[in-house]
Formats: structure tokens, sequence, C-alpha cells
């Protein structure tokens, strides 16, 4: 998955960084968003690096521990991510249309798969 912002190609790694930073109440830490995520801090850390050279995040000084800063989403992430949803969403929509009458178990196989995910990493 890409799409096209700011004269850069965001890649998935980077979407799917940007996701959770859109929909947080509160900034990240980038431990906090590696362990959410099942990815290396090191991972993260490089992925976050890039999107905030493009302006998609910003990191703040934390005052709780000098040695995190906090991340959070920025106006033109929050865009980007805004833009790409719909456009991921319809081309889902035509993979799950094409399945025909399969739709619905591969639909449930996929809520299944949801669910033990995210009990697996603590938020189900």
């Amino acid at each position: 998955m890409q799409v096209l912002e700011n004269e850069a190609l965001l890649t998935a790694p980077e979407v799917d960084m940007l996701i959770p930073l859109r929909h947080a109440t509160e900034p990240f830490i980038a431990r906090s968003l590696a362990e959410r995520l099942g990815l290396s801090r090191a991972g993260v850390s490089k992925t976050l690096g890039r999107l905030e050279q493009r302006g998609f995040i910003a990191r703040t000084p934390n005052p709780a521990d000098r040695r995190a800063a906090l991340v959070t989403i920025t106006e033109a992430g929050a865009k980007a991510v805004d833009d790409l949803f719909p456009r991921q969403l319809s081309v889902e929509i035509g993979l799950l249309d094409g399945l025909g009458e399969d739709r619905e178990r591969v639909t449930e196989a996929l809520r299944r798969l949801v669910a033990a995910m995210e009990a697996r990493v603590g938020h189900g």
C-alpha cells in the first residue's frame, strides 16, 4: 500500500505506524508503539525518523522520562491517513466482492484473526 503525499510515497510500515497515532488520544512513546505493533524498537525508531523528516509526526521531550520522546501525528500525517482510508476501503471492498459466495466465510475468518491478534498483544 502506498499513498502519494508531500511529494513522497508512504510505505505500508509507515501507514501502519500512522494509524494508531491518528486515533490516539495521548502521545505514544516509541517503545509502546513497537509493543502495540509487534515490531522491534529499532525498526519503529527508523520508521518514525523517516516520518518525522517528512513532517508526518512530531517528537517532543517526555517530561516523565528524558530518554523517551513523546510521538504525535501532525496535521499532514492525519491528512495522509484520512485521505488514504477511503481509497483503501474501496480496494478492500472490491476484493471481498470478488469472493462471491465465499465472502462471508472469509470475512468471519478475518474477524477471528483480528480478535486473536488483538488478544495476543493485549488490546482485545
